[in-house]
């Protein structure tokens, strides 16, 4: 699903570049500055995105690939959350696969923005 977003174009989408900015800076300085209307969710996502711009260096798509793992790990909690509340397996993996498909969820989770991992902690 990831590819069908064609997440590979090198320019920040929406607030991105914030984002991807923030965690370039950490990676190449070690530092961070945490600037006003980002502090929210801005520290754990730009340590993840500096140790991914350490791996694979700095691209859009590698940090936006840096996001694959927490959003299958998005979708194991909310599977693990809907059997929790007595689901069946079945109905478990419809309400996974329904937010998959939502046409919200699927193109952010294709970016390196903070709602796809505000939504596993939420």
């Amino acid at each position: 699903m990831f590819v069908f977003c064609n997440p590979f174009f090198e320019i920040g989408v929406n607030d991105e570049w914030v984002y991807v900015g923030l965690a370039r800076s950490l990676a190449e300085t070690g530092r961070i500055h945490l600037d006003g209307w980002v502090r929210a969710m801005a520290l754990p996502q730009t340590v993840w995105g500096a140790l991914a711009i350490k791996i694979a260096g700095f691209s859009f798509a590698a940090v936006r690939a840096s996001m694959i793992p927490i959003v299958l790990r998005c979708c194991a909690l909310s599977y693990a959350i809907a059997r929790w509340l007595g689901l069946g397996e079945w109905m478990a993996a419809l309400t996974v696969s329904e937010m998959l498909f939502c046409p919200l969820f699927l193109p952010l989770a294709t970016t390196f923005m903070t709602e796809v991992p505000s939504d596993c902690l939420s």
